[in-house]
């Protein structure tokens, strides 16, 4: 026992300095270590041919899973997760009314529709929130892809809003969204009533609509949706500005603060005598019956 030799141990200076990894960096990591990673099936991506493909880990609401596998080159890792890049956008900007991430049906492609067509009018639809909010004095929440059930017939809906709010609630609210019962047509709606609808114009995203022959006729279908939408939309937007006006606040004047006497910079208030102020000019008011005293 006394001839073994215990290790030494590790001796660490006191001004070394030691790095922590923050849980956005471990999450980072993970990311990087799953982005690299290396499979053995045929990545599902058009045109591409590397069998290095790591099958996407998404279950629907049935606990089917995708059938799909992608290399690391087309893959996207979501919290830990290896997912298609359909169901990346599903898992990371999905909630359903009740707050809970909510997983659509595997064949279910419209909540990608909404997540491109959102992406593609994020900034058109802001700009017309960027001149009322100061005029208002609300904030700007912007909700994620949700899952609702609209109207009196429960219709399956998917849909993002952007919404400007008070103290008291939301004032306005500005929402693109697509029905299950019709995928090809995108909703654009103003405090929850439908102004403008539109063709969901060709994508290989979802794959709904007609296929354009030619880029330029792609192009040209994309424009027309998002003026479409952007003319309804700003149209019903400025009807309810002019509708409902920002109340006026009355300014509340502050506080008269009382000083010592035969200090000239006294704050007069009408109605309150200050020994020591100044008289504020302008005429005198007698009482009905009563006049002047002589001497």
């Amino acid at each position: 026992m006394w001839g073994r030799k215990t290790p030494h141990p590790l001796i660490v200076p006191l001004n070394a300095e030691v790095h922590v990894e923050t849980p956005e960096e471990i999450a980072e990591r993970q990311r990087q270590e799953l982005m690299a990673r290396k499979g053995d099936q045929f990545c599902s991506a058009r045109s591409c041919k590397e069998e290095t493909g790591l099958a996407c880990e998404y279950l629907d609401r049935r606990d089917r899973p995708c059938p799909t596998a992608w290399c690391s080159e087309h893959r996207h890792v979501v919290n830990g997760h290896v997912y298609c890049p359909n169901h990346a956008g599903y898992v990371e900007g999905t909630e359903s009314e009740f707050g809970a991430h909510v997983h659509p049906d595997v064949e279910n492609r419209v909540p990608a529709l909404v997540n491109w067509v959102t992406r593609e009018l994020d900034a058109d639809v802001l700009s017309m929130f960027e001149p009322l909010i100061p005029v208002y004095g609300d904030i700007m929440v912007i909700d994620p892809i949700r899952f609702v059930l609209f109207g009196v017939e429960r219709t399956r809906t998917w849909e993002r809003s952007w919404k400007m709010c008070s103290h008291i609630g939301v004032d306005l609210r500005v929402a693109l969204a697509v029905e299950e019962g019709r995928p090809d047509t995108i909703l654009g709606k103003v405090n929850s009533h439908i102004i403008v609808s539109t063709p969901a114009p060709w994508n290989d995203e979802y794959q709904y609509g007609t296929m354009p022959a030619s880029p330029e006729e792609a192009e040209a279908a994309k424009n027309h949706m998002r003026m479409t939408l952007l003319r309804g939309l700003f149209d019903a937007v400025q009807d309810w500005a002019a509708h409902e006006p920002p109340a006026v606040h009355p300014v509340q004047q502050p506080p008269m603060q009382a000083q010592p006497q035969g200090n000239s910079s006294v704050t007069l208030e009408q109605g309150i005598d200050v020994p020591g102020a100044p008289q504020a000019p302008g005429p005198t008011s007698q009482q009905p019956g009563q006049g002047e005293q002589s001497a």
